[in-house]
């Protein structure tokens, strides 16, 4: 069965839409202010965490402590 393709003009391309582990944490990014913490427990999860940050645009500050790892959101100029 062939298909029939039609060539269409002044259709308009959606924005795009981020997908994958950013778009996951995007809302909780999104509610923190800079300067406020999460603790995450899973070593996987901890790591899409801080991607999420950077690719959001802020720099991710991690320290290792009981219970898992504790994430800070900064701004990239931030020391």
């Amino acid at each position: 069965m062939e298909q029939t393709l039609k060539i269409e003009s002044n259709i308009p391309i959606p924005e795009r839409t981020k997908r994958g582990y950013s778009s996951t944490y995007a809302f909780l990014i999104k509610k923190m202010e800079v300067g406020d913490s999460v603790l995450i427990a899973d070593k996987q999860q901890s790591k899409r965490f801080r991607a999420a940050l950077y690719n959001q645009g802020y720099k991710p500050v991690q320290r290792k402590t009981e219970g898992g790892t504790r994430f800070w959101k900064m701004d990239k100029g931030s020391s």
